[in-house]
């Protein structure tokens, strides 16, 4: 089976590699009908701006971005920073996981200044991961280091 999709401004490869994930961990074809995207990549949606779907443990998940930065932050003070953060009047707020700051970068970097980024991923006790997003490296970091935070949230359709 082979399908083609074109979304303009989104990277087509990360795009398969979810759908792959989605059909080889799925139980049933039935389950994998179809999942039609809720808006554009890079759209207004949910309080936030869409940064398109998100595959984990088989089941299709919609990333949501929030409008703004909330500064340069030491890892710990980030993840409570974005779980306060309240844009668009969603309460459940938080740092992307690692895979999600990828995806992020694959899809939505634009959004991004082009600097060091928190995940919610740890890495051993001391440090954590961060999303570079001019240059695409994926690094593990001293958590007492300062780099930018971006909320996201997410959804289940």
């Amino acid at each position: 089976m082979s399908i083609q999709i074109h979304i303009e401004g989104v990277d087509a490869e990360h795009i398969r590699q979810q759908v792959q994930t989605l059909l080889a961990t799925a139980t049933a074809p039935k389950e994998i009908a179809s999942f039609p995207l809720p808006a554009g990549i890079g759209a207004e949606l949910q309080g936030g701006i869409y940064a398109g779907p998100y595959v984990e443990d088989g089941q299709v998940h919609h990333l949501i971005v929030a409008h703004e930065n909330l500064g340069r932050q030491e890892w710990e003070v980030a993840g409570q920073h974005a779980k306060e953060y309240e844009g668009g009047g969603f309460y459940d707020w938080r740092l992307p996981t690692k895979n999600e700051g990828m995806a992020c970068l694959a899809a939505v970097a634009g959004l991004f200044e082009k600097s060091y980024y928190w995940t919610s991923t740890p890495y051993g006790s001391g440090d954590a991961w961060a999303v570079h997003f001019e240059y695409g490296d994926v690094d593990d970091w001293r958590r007492d280091l300062e780099f930018r935070v971006r909320p996201v949230r997410r959804f289940i359709p």
